[in-house]
Formats: structure tokens, C-alpha cells, sequence
């Protein structure tokens, strides 16, 4: 009986969070492809436990938690249920210490992951926090979550993400998801504090910013500042196509009484070296 209570405990905390990790795959951005069908195997150094007085079921000593090609590691695996609905009705699953949740050739690594069974919501925490794609990276210092029900994914703290030779730098990052073609993927995205965008000609600096995934095109507002080489572009916005490298920089409109906020630009000349020996 406890060996198939064990096994539920697995299924669930693997079942619960997948479709919280791949974008390209109709999914969600942190956990796994869900095989539901395939069987599921948990184990541990230490123990696995049944802490009825705690309602709860504990795996200690690098647990580790596979269905297929997906798996969940930690130091412990805990999963808490509802004694007044029953021991299989599980309502937090909660990974502890060396977090390193894996599949569908995305891998993410923390200090402690905790799903909410009822909200949908799952929280990884760690200094940092790391999403890994064969193409992709989100690095943050203090969490990553998914929020189910509102379909979308928040980074806090020293937000670094990385595609190809595109570089989003930003204290907070949020990312929306839609239906397209049966699939959910990333309609848009909001940044707020400390926005940078490094391409592979310049660099946009601004207080927030948006992102729009359909254009390929981000908007940042705020004492914004593109530098290309030793050049500079100064302004209160500034529109920059991921796909092509093209800014445009934009003034802020005149307030009742103050004069309009004008762009400037500043261009270093190419010093050539005339001097004779």
C-alpha cells in the first residue's frame, strides 16, 4: 500500500507541473512534457516516509522523482494533502535544496521549488535561478514562477535572458502567453526597473520597457539611451526591432506649461592619424 501511495505522490508532483516548461511545444515555460501513460518511479538514499500527523509524505536524501524522460531531483521531495478529502488529494508538492527539475531538453535549477495545486502557480527560488533551453537561458536571484491560471511567468531579481546574440537585462521580468495554432506561446512581455537590451550592434538602456513577440519589436520608456560603438542616442523612448538591429528613439511630449523634451544625439568623430615620424 505505501509503495503505491509513494507512486501517486510521484505521478502527481511530475503530472501537476508539466505544461509549465515549453513554449514551442503548446507548454508553459518551467516543468515538463507530462507522459502521463509511461510509469513512474520514485526513489531516495535515506528514506521515504508517510508523516500522517503532518499530513504529508516525505522522500529524504537525494530524492529523485522520473516519468519518462522527465524528472524532478532535490535533497527531499515533500508532497502535503488534505486529511478531510483524503491521503491522495495532494495540495502543495514542495522540492527542497539542489532543485533541478528536467525535460523536454529544458532543465531548471533552484534552491527550492513549491506548486500550488490549487492556484497553478509554481515558484522556484534560489540565488540564482536558472531556465536552460539548447537556445535559450533565464538567469534571476531570487525566483521564477508560473501562474496557470492567469496564463503567464514572472522573474525577479537581476533578470538575465538570453536568445541567440540577444541579451534582455532588467530587475523584473513578466511574460504573457496565447493560443496560437493549438499552441501556448509568448504574446508579450513587460520589464520593470533597470531595462537593458543588448543586441549585436547597440545597446538600449531605459527604466521599463514592453515587448511585442508577433513584431519581434520592444519599446522602452525612460530616460532612455542607445549607444552604438562611442555613439550616443538620448531620448524619453525608443522603439528596437530584435529581428533587424533597428532603433528609432523618440522625445517626450511637451507638459502644460514646460517645454518639449527634445532627442539628442551625440557622434564621435573617426580621429585619423596624421602625425609624421
Amino acid at each position: 500500500m505505501k509503495s503505491l501511495i509513494y507512486t501517486i505522490i510521484a505521478f502527481v508532483f511530475l503530472s501537476y507541473v508539466h505544461g509549465a516548461y515549453a513554449a514551442d511545444n503548446g507548454e508553459t515555460p518551467f516543468a515538463f512534457s507530462g507522459e502521463k501513460n509511461q510509469p513512474v518511479e520514485i526513489t531516495a538514499d535515506d528514506s521515504i516516509e508517510w508523516i500522517k500527523e503532518e499530513n504529508k509524505y516525505v522522500a529524504t536524501g537525494h530524492a529523485i522523482a522520473t516519468q519518462g524522460e522527465n524528472s524532478v531531483m532535490s535533497d527531499t521531495l515533500t508532497a502535503l494533502y488534505n486529511p478531510e478529502t483524503g491521503q491522495t488529494d495532494i495540495t502543495t508538492l514542495i522540492a527542497q535544496g539542489n532543485v533541478i527539475m528536467t525535460g523536454n531538453t529544458r532543465t531548471v535549477k533552484g534552491d527550492k521549488a513549491v506548486y500550488d495545486v490549487k492556484t497553478g502557480s509554481l515558484t522556484v527560488t534560489g540565488n540564482p535561478v536558472t531556465l536552460e533551453t539548447p537556445t535559450q537561458s533565464i538567469t534571476a536571484t531570487q525566483s521564477l514562477t508560473y501562474y496557470d491560471g492567469e496564463q503567464k511567468a514572472e522573474a525577479v531579481g537581476h533578470v538575465v535572458a538570453k536568445d541567440g546574440t540577444n541579451t534582455l537585462k532588467t530587475d523584473r521580468l513578466i511574460a504573457y502567453f496565447m493560443e496560437e495554432n493549438g499552441k501556448r506561446v509568448i504574446g508579450r512581455a513587460e520589464t520593470y526597473g533597470h531595462t537593458q537590451i543588448i543586441t549585436a550592434t547597440e545597446v538600449a538602456t531605459g527604466d521599463n520597457g514592453t515587448y511585442n513577440a508577433r513584431t519581434q519589436k520592444a519599446r522602452l520608456k525612460g530616460n532612455v539611451k542607445i549607444t552604438r560603438g562611442e555613439n550616443q542616442l538620448n531620448g524619453a523612448e525608443a522603439e528596437v526591432d530584435m529581428k533587424t538591429g533597428f532603433s528609432q528613439i523618440y522625445s517626450a511630449p511637451a507638459e502644460q506649461g514646460a517645454p518639449k523634451q527634445r532627442v539628442r544625439a551625440l557622434f564621435m568623430s573617426e580621429d585619423k592619424d596624421t602625425s609624421q615620424k
